[in-house]
């Protein structure tokens, strides 16, 4: 299965073409805020380096956020575009699961805490265990925004052996302080790991709905605001 991987929710962009769990061409880069000017010259390249055409891609995965609500958006449009456009399945994940599987096989048993900065003084978090299947986890802590005082009250309910990864802002180190905490694994959401749960997503038969699928923004962008309806003042009331 040739797999074209789309992850652009970071600051660090990356897109992949794999073949069988095989990296044949990979790519990254900073967006620098022109993400949508580059990417398709930038996915031409992928295309060259791995010496395939278009139409040999199989199906298509992106990351889904949280994290860059542009660069969210941009994966989340042009991946399900793809997907419609050839009738080939679409698969994703979220930034803080997949950052959580690159832990996986090491802390079993553990609360694996997946945290991405978000705003100054507040994080991305999730939490996840080990499922019952293979490679699979299990999600306790649904995604959210937390300050580190909103967090330090999620975190003192937990009593397993809790394993941080993805990214320790500043104001929030009191996790290694934790009596339970075991050790932080530094990650961002990258598209050889998205890849590489896209092929689990494919063998269960589980693809998304190109559709209906939606970024997972978690919040509200700081430049959205409220739209004030516009009144005639010489209306009658």
């Amino acid at each position: 299965m040739n797999l074209l991987s789309i992850e652009t929710s970071a600051d660090v962009c990356s897109m992949a073409i794999t073949s069988d769990h095989k990296t044949l061409a990979v790519t990254k880069w900073s967006h620098n805020m022109q993400l949508s000017t580059r990417l398709h010259s930038i996915l031409d390249q992928l295309f060259g380096i791995a010496q395939i055409l278009p139409d040999a891609i199989d199906g298509y995965a992106i990351g889904l956020g949280p994290g860059s609500f542009t660069g969210t958006r941009v994966a989340v449009v042009m991946g399900k575009t793809l997907s419609v456009a050839t009738g080939k399945p679409l698969y994703g994940v979220d930034s803080l699961e997949m950052m959580a599987h690159s832990a996986l096989n090491a802390n079993s048993g553990s609360f694996i805490l997946s945290l991405l900065q978000a705003r100054v003084g507040e994080v991305y978090a999730a939490g996840y265990q080990d499922d019952q299947l293979p490679g699979h986890l299990a999600t306790v802590m649904e995604p959210s925004v937390h300050t580190a005082d909103s967090l330090r009250d999620v975190m003192t309910q937990h009593d397993k052996p809790i394993m941080v990864v993805g990214q320790l802002p500043e104001g929030f180190e009191w996790l290694r302080e934790l009596p339970h905490f075991k050790a932080f694994c530094p990650s961002k959401p990258d598209a050889e790991l998205l890849a590489a749960i896209s092929y689990k997503q494919a063998l269960d038969g589980k693809p998304l709905d190109a559709l209906l699928q939606m970024p997972c923004y978690v919040k509200q962008a700081s430049i959205t605001v409220s739209k004030r309806r516009l009144v005639n003042p010489f209306a009658p009331n």
